[in-house]
C-alpha cells in the first residue's frame, strides 16, 4: 500500500473543509486543556473511581445533552442566586488543572464564558463558510443548467 494516500489541495472545497475541521478540533482541544474542562474531567474520573454508580449519572447526562435536554446536576435543584454562587465555587475548584496547563504552555487560562464565546465565534465562521459554499454550488448548478 505504499504510495496510496489521499491528496487534497488546500484550495479545494475538501481541503477547506479539512482545514476548518482541524481548526475546530484544535480550538475545542485548547478550550478543554486551557479551561475548566480538564479539571471537570479529572473530578468526574475521580468520583467514578471512588463511587462507580456515578458513571450511570454521567451516561444519563450525556444522553440528555445529546438529545438537547438540560442535564441533571447540583445547579438544577438550586434557586438562581444559590446556583450562581455554586457555579462560581465549582469553577474556582475545577479551574486549577486548566490554569496549571495554561501556565506551563505560556497560554492564558480560558474561563467558561471565554470558552463559550470562542466556540460560538468559530461555529458562526463555519456556518458562514458553509452557506457561502452552498451558494457557490447553487450558482454552478444554475450555470450548468443554462448551458
Amino acid at each position: 500500500l505504499s504510495g496510496c494516500y489521499l491528496s487534497i489541495s488546500a484550495d479545494s472545497p475538501e481541503g477547506k473543509s479539512l482545514r476548518q475541521t482541524n481548526d475546530m478540533l484544535a480550538e475545542s482541544g485548547s478550550n478543554w486543556l486551557y479551561g475548566p474542562g480538564v479539571g471537570e474531567t479529572a473530578l468526574n474520573v475521580g468520583i467514578i473511581a471512588a463511587f462507580p454508580p456515578y458513571a450511570a449519572l454521567m451516561l444519563g447526562n450525556a444522553a440528555l445533552s445529546l438529545s438537547g435536554y438540560e442535564t441533571i446536576g447540583v445547579g438544577s435543584v438550586l434557586n438562581e442566586e444559590t446556583e450562581a454562587d455554586w457555579d462560581e465555587a465549582f469553577d474556582t475548584f475545577v479551574s486549577g488543572p486548566g490554569r496549571v496547563s495554561a501556565a506551563i504552555a505560556g497560554r492564558q487560562y480560558r474561563t467558561r464564558d471565554e470558552v463559550q464565546e470562542r466556540s460560538k465565534a468559530l461555529l458562526e465562521k463555519a456556518r458562514a463558510q458553509y452557506r457561502f459554499a452552498q451558494d457557490d454550488q447553487r450558482e454552478r448548478v444554475d450555470i450548468d443548467n443554462d448551458s
